[in-house]
């Protein structure tokens, strides 16, 4: 499970470096791809060391707020996504 752990990281991360010069571009859906990417690498970061550490672990709460954690995230990039939408929107309008 650690090499696995370690492989989706990286690789998370690889796509977040390889989308770094696209994270203040106006357009929508370039936005939700980097927002999409950024998110993913959080949430596997967050994933692998919750499950390392919940593996010691007797009890469950810690595994609850990292998923709270994750919803909250994928929530700011969702706002952030309408946000460029609406923005783009205006502009065309």
């Amino acid at each position: 499970m650690g090499f696995t752990t370690v492989s989706a990281i990286v690789i998370a991360y690889a796509v977040v470096g390889a989308l770094w010069r696209f994270r203040d571009d106006p357009n929508p859906l370039i936005q939700a791809t980097w927002l999409s990417s950024r998110t993913d690498a959080i949430s596997t970061t967050l994933s692998g060391l919750g499950v390392c550490l919940l593996q010691l672990s007797p009890v469950r709460w810690p595994e609850y707020v990292l998923d709270v954690l994750s919803a909250g995230i994928c929530f700011q990039a969702t706002w952030g996504i309408i946000r460029a939408e609406l923005r783009d929107e205006r502009t065309t309008a």
